[in-house]
């Protein structure tokens, strides 16, 4: 990955962040090579991008709800709470739940989930 998000860095740098480039994914333990452009390659992967779960839940405002569904069989279960739930701030109608699944399955194991969820809040 380190390679990936200097040669990212450094399109973006030469003003090439619009153009596509073939960078590494690493997903689930699986390595793949993906086109994208840069900047969007950044966004997602960058340890400090905007996509990156714990930093957005720590700047949730109070009074925004948080759901966080993780499937047993997610390599992200071994985190518990702790990686993104624990950083947001504390309302009373944030939730954590498990869900018998892994990564791919899990929006499915946990539809009745969100939508309970969803109807219970105010």
């Amino acid at each position: 990955m380190a390679e990936s998000l200097a040669k990212a860095r450094s399109l973006l740098a030469a003003g090439k962040g619009g153009t596509f480039s073939n960078f590494r994914d690493i997903n689930q333990g699986r390595t793949r090579e993906v086109s994208a452009k840069p900047a969007v390659y950044l966004s997602y992967f960058d340890p400090a991008g905007p996509a990156v779960m714990p930093r957005n839940a720590a700047m949730l405002s109070p009074n925004i709800a948080l759901l966080v569904v993780v499937g047993t069989k997610d390599p992200m279960c071994s985190a518990g709470t702790g990686y993104i739930f624990d950083r947001a701030p504390k309302n009373a109608y944030s939730r954590f739940q498990n869900v018998d699944a892994d990564h791919i399955g899990t929006p499915a194991a946990a539809r009745r989930i969100v939508v309970d969820w969803v109807k219970g809040l105010p």
